[in-house]
């Protein structure tokens, strides 16, 4: 084992040992199970764990040569990156799933992908001070700043990434920045970097195209953000009002379903309260008829049209879903699985631009099936014909291709967002469980189709 594996491995050692034992960080640990931590502590958190790596990065290479160090810089320092940056993501994520359950969100907390970038340029920047030095004392308090800055950096980014999914699930997020008022390094000026980043009550994007969520070294502004609780259910689905949905209303739904039939198990009680989904037995509700108010009008050529409406007829006879594709302008010729509620996808080897039409034999939207078509890269729209004559276009236009992964995150998070959403409108008790299922797979497809900014086209294609 070479020198520096060795160093590493005594650095990470003392590392995690000082954690371990840092009161400071136990206190930090208590606060964010307990639920009272804040947002300042997350990056206090972060600071306090860089403080622990950077301590025992003196520990170990502390008596060795400007030269030793500065091989040390590129190898032995940025191995331990990986554990700072879980032990910094994993406060921030504990903290946000405390909040979101605090407001009563249906959400779990997402952590940022490691920031590897954030790792070059540290490294680099601590490199390139050891090259202009002639001694360590001249470059410790430099790196210190670095390595602070890279577990910030995963604090805040995993912040960010969480305002993001939240904003993009259709709750309003506001972001605020405080400046921490000590100006720059020295203390002694105005740091206006900072000052063109603080704001109060943003919302998401502006935020985010202002930089809101960016730090430079020995940055200890405050960023946070607030979810409002109950902004955006929807209230009124005929004209697509949104309202506030107080505590008192959830509570008042949680009773009644308390008081509903005891013969019913323990499951079928979940299964209702978390507005189950059922592949083939949804059902519009009769006042959702001819109402397309959250998407937009279909605009596809009448080649598309003729071919859904060909599948419909099919499926009426069979009782089986039917698909067709157009491949880079040429159609293939329709086919079927014999089944009931499923369709499969054919294969498309050299296809660049493909688009997948089906039949639905109840009168549900797409579902969360028929949109992971999206993480196939030829994959540009699917149109899907309900057995009530409903069409439903998504196109991927300018919007965001997802990975499988991504796709499966989103879905996810919209689905509990989804449920969140019908279980705070007045008329949840009025749907059959039909109803409600039918209600969830349309909402969540609004949700998605919104957070990957996708084109959703409604309408009537078949009477």
């Amino acid at each position: 084992m070479s020198t520096n594996e060795n160093s590493a491995q005594e650095i990470q050692k003392r590392f995690n040992k000082r954690v371990s034992a840092d009161p400071y960080l136990k206190k930090l640990m208590e606060r964010v199970e307990n639920g009272s931590a804040t947002f300042a502590d997350v990056d206090t958190y972060a600071c306090q764990v860089a403080e622990c790596y950077n301590t025992a990065i003196h520990e170990v290479l502390g008596d060795v040569g400007i030269e030793e160090y500065r091989q040390a810089a590129q190898t032995t320092i940025p191995k331990g990156f990986h554990a700072l940056y879980d032990r910094a993501s994993d406060y921030t994520e504990q903290f946000i799933n405390a909040q979101l359950q605090d407001a009563g969100i249906g959400m779990k907390a997402v952590r940022a992908e490691y920031d590897a970038e954030k790792e070059r340029d540290v490294t680099g920047k601590i490199l390139e001070r050891t090259q202009a030095a002639e001694e360590i004392s001249q470059v410790e308090g430099f790196s210190n700043l670095q390595v602070e800055s890279f577990a910030q950096k995963a604090a805040t980014n995993t912040l960010q990434k969480n305002a993001e999914v939240q904003s993009r699930a259709g709750l309003e997020v506001t972001v605020t920045r405080i400046y921490d008022g000590v100006g720059l390094h020295d203390g002694k000026d105005e740091c206006k970097w900072c000052l063109e980043r603080r704001g109060e009550n943003m919302p998401y994007s502006e935020a985010y195209a202002k930089g809101a969520f960016s730090r430079h070294p020995g940055c200890h502004c405050e960023i946070l953000y607030k979810t409002a609780k109950g902004i955006q259910r929807q209230t009124d689905w005929t004209h697509n009002q949104w309202e506030d949905v107080a505590d008192e209303q959830a509570l008042k739904i949680r009773r009644r379903f308390a008081e509903e039939d005891s013969s019913l198990s323990a499951r079928e009680r979940i299964s209702v309260l978390e507005v189950a989904q059922s592949p083939g037995d949804a059902v519009k509700p009769r006042s959702m008829f001819g109402d397309y108010y959250d998407y937009n009008e279909i605009d596809i050529d009448d080649e598309a049209i003729n071919a859904l409406r060909g599948l419909k007829a099919a499926a009426d006879k069979t009782g089986w879903e039917y698909g067709r594709s157009r491949c880079d302008g040429v159609w293939l010729e329709p086919h079927t699985d014999n089944k009931h509620n499923d369709v499969a996808i054919p294969y498309l080897s050299d296809a660049k631009n493909v688009e997948l039409y089906h039949c639905h034999t109840d009168e549900s939207p797409p579902s969360a099936e028929d949109m992971r078509a999206f993480a196939t890269p030829s994959i540009q729209r699917i149109g899907v014909l309900s057995c009530n004559g409903d069409g439903w276009i998504i196109d991927i236009g300018s919007g965001i291709r997802p990975t499988k992964n991504e796709l499966d995150e989103a879905l996810d998070l919209c689905y509990n967002q989804a449920k969140d959403n019908l279980q705070g409108d007045p008329t949840f008790w009025e749907w059959t469980y039909e109803e409600r299922s039918y209600m969830l797979v349309r909402e969540r497809m609004r949700l998605v189709a919104n957070y990957f900014e996708w084109d959703v086209m409604g309408g009537v294609l078949y009477e």
